[in-house]
């Protein structure tokens, strides 16, 4: 209930402060490059291949990414919690 007051006062004051701002819609441009990634990527799955079977990448990857991104994500966690005075974390 408190992470949803907090997220929701940063949802706020970031509609506040960037609602000004006129994004223009996506072009043809965006289809193009989006398409030239997929190919890329294609293309790596066939050489990624060689070394490693492509489901235990698919799989792998994002537990990689968690893994070493898991001190930043506890200093966030803990700089959240922190903040809220009844729980009394220093």
């Amino acid at each position: 209930m408190i992470l949803e007051a907090i997220l929701n006062s940063l949802k706020t004051v970031l509609k506040g402060v960037l609602g000004w701002i006129n994004i223009p819609a996506l072009g043809e441009e965006f289809e193009e490059a989006v398409g030239f990634f997929d190919t890329l990527l294609d293309s790596a799955q066939d050489l990624i291949n060689l070394f490693l079977p492509w489901d235990i990448v698919r799989f792998g990857m994002p537990l990689i990414i968690i893994v070493t991104n898991f001190e930043h994500l506890y200093d966030f966690v803990m700089w959240i919690l922190k903040k809220i005075p009844v729980i009394n974390i220093k």
